[in-house]
């Protein structure tokens, strides 16, 4: 089992919300014992960042000469299920509200959006929300064997302080 972070770009640079990501994911894995991978669409010079910010791996998805949101979400919920991932971490931004429906599906997974908090363990998987446009909170247990998580950006503090470990690349096919 693994966490795997989906890793944003825009204009050829990582989003901050996703080293967020990336160092919310790291935290969580090591507190379930498990693998951090990030998962991004291209080849471009920052991939080395996501390493420092946390992940253990970084796996390069081939999305070929196509570039679609229906195909793009079902490239990477099937790398999450090649990767065996148990939880599954994207910012909650336009690219991340479109994904995580689609991916939860794929996978049968719990999904929970506006997600402010680390989970607590101790007593299953349940993680802080904001509702009602921030003003209030919610407390949302997940209870399948897999969880998609989306998390509201600039809420989680950057994590720059690990080493990096080298990507691979992997080419999947559409489903």
């Amino acid at each position: 089992m693994s966490v795997i972070v989906f890793a944003e770009i825009d204009n050829q640079k990582y989003k901050k919300s996703s080293l967020e990501a990336i160092s919310y994911g790291k935290k969580l894995a090591s507190e379930m014992g498990t693998e951090c991978i990030a998962l991004t669409l291209s080849n471009i010079d920052g991939t080395a960042d996501l390493g420092v910010y946390g992940a253990d791996r970084v796996v390069n998805l081939d999305t070929g000469d196509t570039f679609t949101a229906d195909s793009t979400t079902s490239m990477v919920a099937e790398a999450c299920k090649q990767l065996n991932a148990s939880v599954v971490v994207l910012s909650n931004t336009y690219t991340g509200k479109s994904m995580s429906p689609g991916i939860s599906v794929a996978l049968g997974a719990s999904v929970a959006s506006n997600v402010i908090s680390h989970p607590a363990l101790s007593n299953g998987f349940s993680v802080k929300r904001g509702v009602f446009s921030g003003k209030g909170f919610a407390h949302t247990s997940l209870k399948r064997s897999v969880k998609v998580l989306a998390l509201t950006p600039n809420t989680f503090d950057l994590d720059n302080k690990l080493l990096y470990i080298p990507r691979h690349r992997i080419g999947l096919k559409t489903i």
